[in-house]
């Protein structure tokens, strides 16, 4: 098993965003156990296969699939597809410049538990103005 960081290669810039150092993401747990709990996580909670739904699909979906290939067999649950949040609600209220950010109640802080918090909290408030979409 690899241990994280995967690379010696990283932009500090980068690492600063995550409000961890360097240290601290030494001590992360296996990337392996983590993406297989995560895929078992999706099979009992998901009707059907997965949607991955994010704010930033370009770079939220890359490292997704990379660390499915890479520590789950080559199984992606979530396959090749992805949606971002603001074009469905673009599409929702016809405005393809339409903001959505303002259905976050949590503050986007670029902490992974956070951030899915708030992006999971505007899909419920756009489930509520119509959006269908299958939670179980």
């Amino acid at each position: 098993m690899d241990k994280l960081p995967i690379s010696e290669k990283y932009d500090p810039r980068a690492l600063a965003v995550s409000g961890f150092s360097r240290e601290e993401h030494e001590q992360f747990d296996d990337p392996e156990m983590v993406m297989r709990k995560f895929a078992e996580w999706l099979n009992a909670n998901s009707k059907g296969k997965p949607i991955l739904i994010s704010d930033n699909n370009g770079y939220d979906a890359s490292w997704i699939n990379w660390y499915f290939l890479k520590y789950n067999d080559y199984q992606n649950p979530f396959g090749w597809s992805s949606r971002r949040i603001g074009d469905l609600y673009c599409g929702m209220v016809k405005d393809t410049w339409a903001g959505w950010k303002h259905l976050r109640t949590t503050r986007h802080s670029h902490h992974p538990v956070d951030d899915a918090m708030g992006n999971a909290e505007a899909l419920l408030k756009m489930k509520e103005l119509g959006l269908k979409i299958e939670t179980k």
